[in-house]
């Protein structure tokens, strides 16, 4: 009886999933996206000191 109510529930909660599945991945790519403008930044972040020393000279 457990199990099949077990099933039941599981039939019912598919659409969610999908939809769980679609956000999971529109999360993902905005993580990327991000860790990508970091990556980009980080080393103008790191040379920018470098041409305000390189002025004071």
């Amino acid at each position: 009886m457990s199990r099949m109510a077990r099933n039941n529930k599981l039939g019912s909660e598919k659409r969610p999933i999908l939809i769980n599945k679609s956000r999971k991945n529109q999360t993902k790519y905005l993580a990327l996206f991000l860790w990508g403008l970091a990556v980009v930044m980080m080393p103008l972040a790191a040379i920018s000191p470098v041409f305000y020393l390189l002025k004071l000279f």
